[in-house]
């Protein structure tokens, strides 16, 4: 084990460079030679013409030439304090200011603090780039610029969909945000199984009408085939988001904190927090919305709705919904596309990349050390492929591997889960049950099998209340 180490630390770690090192190879560079020739000498355009002579890197040299010196022993060339160092050992020394994985500025003050040579920043960060501990280690927080939908051409034509849970019980309920008028429904659900939300959304659809595009995320029950089943049999199109990029149904969940808050205000003054709903909801949708300016009940239903609060008739004014909806949104993307980390992500197809890890443990690296290699990109939307599965994210869950996935060994289910390749499929997967081709109608959903419950042999001589 000894010998094992001691192998490990002599052939990874780059060796210390040494004076002698120094002397040698800056004995053996026909190019320092030629400066320490123009430095005694001061005739710069001779010694440019020595044979062997790198004439790029001789000009980089001679542009710093007020600050070169060199030592007694004249094996030795000096930019102030800092040894010049030849183009043999310029890989090495950026190696050994590498030691320790330092970031790219604090490699650099190192390597600037004690060597130069032409061309040592592009180095180190090149260096770095192609370093796959750092690349692994180091957390991104970047993001392209935000891409914001145009309004549909009427109400209830497309709908957005989303689940939340009362706060502190076990109740769940749906929300459907027509992306139109912004006008919600909320409906309760006893669990989020494809045999309890179907009959839920139909009786939805059956007092609206059927949705053109109904999106939603990638969880239960949208990803069984009995969804699929029933999206075909009413005729709308089912459109999945971009795995855990909630930011892609952004007008959904932003209402489930709306409405969450109001269920948590209800619990706190002691009131029943599902006749509380029903008044919130009433008065959200009287209220204009910042976007349209309009209030959803108005826009969806083409009239106002009564409240609570004293009105009188009157004509309301006609408002272009979509030109204000269309300077709600630009504002809102100058606001959000402003900051430093927001830029054009510049992965293509073809290109080895590392995937962001999803609920990391704290002493996990970032970054699954394990390339994929992109196989489609839909706007920021990425598609990647490893170990024969694909996966697909935000380009923001997504950087550049200096390496590519080559002579990969097939996986585990630990490596998959590691990758999360059979989780949250991408949204033009097929669902993972087969689905049966028949006759357009209802399915008959069938709830999970109820495993056989026991008590522990250990509680026979206890009375379990």
């Amino acid at each position: 084990m000894e010998e094992y180490i001691n192998h490990i630390a002599a052939t990874s770690a780059p060796k210390a460079m040494t004076l002698t090192e120094l002397h040698n190879c800056t004995e053996r560079d026909a190019t320092l030679q030629a400066v320490i020739h123009a430095i005694r000498f001061g005739k710069w355009e001779i010694a440019r013409q020595r044979p062997g002579v790198n004439t790029a890197s001789f000009d980089r040299i001679h542009k710093v030439r007020g600050e070169l010196s060199v030592t007694e022993s004249g094996n030795l060339i000096l930019r102030g304090t800092r040894i010049v160092v030849p183009h043999e050992l310029q890989q090495r020394a950026v190696e050994l200011a590498h030691v320790g994985h330092q970031g790219m500025v604090k490699t650099k003050a190192l390597i600037r603090e004690k060597v130069w040579f032409s061309g040592i920043d592009h180095r180190v960060e090149e260096m770095i780039r192609s370093c796959m501990a750092c690349q692994v280690a180091t957390p991104t927080q970047t993001r392209e610029p935000l891409k914001m939908s145009a309004l549909p051409e009427r109400p209830w034509s497309e709908i957005s969909t989303d689940f939340g849970q009362v706060p502190g019980m076990g109740t769940h309920f749906m929300v459907i945000s027509d992306d139109f008028s912004r006008y919600v429904v909320v409906e309760p659900v006893s669990s989020l199984t494809a045999s309890a939300v179907i009959p839920v959304l139909d009786k939805i659809i059956g007092e609206f009408g059927v949705p053109d595009v109904v999106k939603s995320d990638n969880g239960p029950p949208f990803n069984s085939s009995a969804f699929s089943d029933y999206a075909r049999h009413k005729g709308f199109k089912h459109r999945k988001i971009t795995p855990l990029w909630p930011l892609a149904n952004a007008e959904a969940e932003r209402f489930m904190r709306t409405v969450k808050k109001s269920i948590k205000a209800a619990i706190a003054e002691g009131k029943s927090w599902n006749q509380e709903l029903h008044s919130f909801l009433l008065n959200y949708r009287a209220t204009p919305h910042s976007s349209t300016g309009i209030p959803p009940a108005t826009l969806m239903f083409g009239r106002a709705i009564k409240t609570t609060l004293p009105r009188i008739a009157y004509e309301q004014p006609q408002h272009d919904v979509r030109q204000k909806d269309s300077e709600s949104k630009a504002r809102r993307k100058v606001y959000a596309d402003r900051k430093a980390y927001v830029r054009e992500s510049g992965i293509k197809i073809g290109e080895p990349v590392l995937m962001k890890r999803e609920g990391m443990r704290k002493s996990d690296p970032p970054f699954c050390p394990k390339p994929l290699v992109v196989t489609k990109r839909n706007g920021s939307m990425v598609t990647a492929e490893c170990l024969g599965k694909t996966v697909t994210r935000n380009s923001s869950r997504f950087k550049h591997s200096p390496t590519r996935p080559e002579n990969v060994p097939t996986s585990s289910d630990e490596e998959e889960d590691e990758l999360g390749l059979h989780q949250y499929p991408g949204p033009d997967d097929p669902p993972p049950d087969t689905v049966v081709q028949h006759a357009p109608r209802l399915p008959e959903v069938q709830g999970r099998p109820q495993r056989e419950r026991r008590l522990p042999e250990r509680f026979k001589d206890f009375v379990m209340a």
